[in-house]
């Protein structure tokens, strides 16, 4: 059996790469995780090597271990282990395998940069990170994102004395992207005339900061609205099963999104042109989100967007049902639920031994 170092650090990478180490530890591959001292992965994992993102550090594991391939996540900036450890492996002449559990990933510090073998969410992302990583497109494999295998056992939760329709707002990690996307988004209140029931999944950064209290009180006074705090609101269940009862999940370029397309839910991605939201997909190179380019979520760019299809979607007449069944469409086409984005990922592996 072959011996396997997994890289993470953040909570993307850890989430990433925990499925396919469970399936790799199952087929008798020695597996072993690498995590940076101080980073989110380092306090999710017993054992393994918790070490500090340095040359040094770095070529010392790859000596001692000795891998057959290493297996890493993609981080967020040039300071994160990911990036470094995968090119120190390389330099020694050891394969790597990564796994991206958001498009674009790494961008803009691993542009140019080509691992053995690339792990993306879909087929229509294959060029494009082609292009950005400069790699041969048969080198990268649409193999889905591990993490999204468990949604194949998510169930809407029975919330019958919730008023319909029941919305739920993706709210991103700092104030400034949630003004941006939110503020607008309650100008639903203007032209509502039956009630609604409104939650929000704040980001694990954001849950906590004063601005999302200060929120509470603004819809607290919204007419018609059924405001379901956060806490009350998981109470109800976990996120995702929030997530699969919503009749509309609104947001901006969460990867909560990507989980309601496979969920098979109605879902906006609000991203103001040329706003915060927008120019952290321009700094990986992508003009808005690939759900959007290919249907799976509806795409917003402005205000009066948004307005438009907040008005057709609680007047639920022929012109929300002709979008929901092109959205549907796209999402089954795109996002297949199939519980097998770990297993394709470990095949990857697997040929590389």
């Amino acid at each position: 059996m072959a011996k396997i170092l997994f890289v993470a650090t953040d909570g993307g990478s850890y989430n990433a790469l925990l499925p396919v180490v469970k399936f790799m530890s199952r087929k008798g591959h020695e597996t072993t995780w690498v995590t940076q001292s101080a980073g989110v992965a380092a306090g999710k994992i017993n054992g393994g090597y918790v070490i500090e993102n340095n040359e040094q550090s770095i070529k010392n594991i790859l000596i001692i271990s000795n891998p057959d391939v290493v297996v890493s996540g993609v981080g967020s900036g040039r300071s994160d282990l990911c990036y470094h450890f995968s090119r120190t492996a390389l330099g020694l002449g050891i394969q790597v395998v990564k796994v991206l559990d958001f498009w674009g990933t790494g961008m803009p510090h691993e542009k140019g940069f080509a691992p053995t073998r690339l792990c993306v969410l879909d087929a229509e992302s294959i060029t494009y990170e082609a292009k950005m990583r400069g790699m041969r497109q048969e080198h990268i494999v649409a193999t889905g994102a591990p993490q999204f295998d468990a949604l194949i056992d998510v169930s809407p939760l029975n919330i019958s004395k919730v008023d319909r329709p029941f919305i739920v707002f993706i709210g991103p990690a700092s104030k400034e992207r949630v003004d941006e996307i939110l503020l607008p988004l309650l100008e639903l209140g203007k032209f509502l005339r039956a009630p609604i029931s409104f939650g929000t999944l704040w980001h694990p950064r954001s849950k906590s900061e004063t601005f999302v209290d200060n929120y509470a009180k603004i819809i607290h006074k919204m007419h018609n609205v059924h405001w379901i705090q956060d806490g009350p609101l998981r109470e109800l269940g976990s996120g995702n099963a929030l997530l699969a009862s919503a009749d509309l999940v609104i947001g901006a370029t969460s990867t909560e999104l990507v989980k309601a397309c496979y969920l098979r839910r109605p879902t906006i991605s609000f991203v103001p042109h040329n706003g915060v939201n927008h120019q952290l997909l321009l700094e990986r190179g992508i003009d808005e989100m690939p759900t959007s380019a290919c249907g799976a979520t509806l795409h917003v760019g402005n205000q009066d967007s948004l307005n438009h299809l907040l008005r057709i979607f609680l007047k639920h007449g022929r012109e929300w049902e002709s979008e929901l069944r092109k959205m549907l469409s796209a999402q089954e086409a795109f996002y297949r639920l199939d519980g097998k984005n770990t297993q394709r990922v470990c095949d990857v592996i697997e040929s590389m031994l």
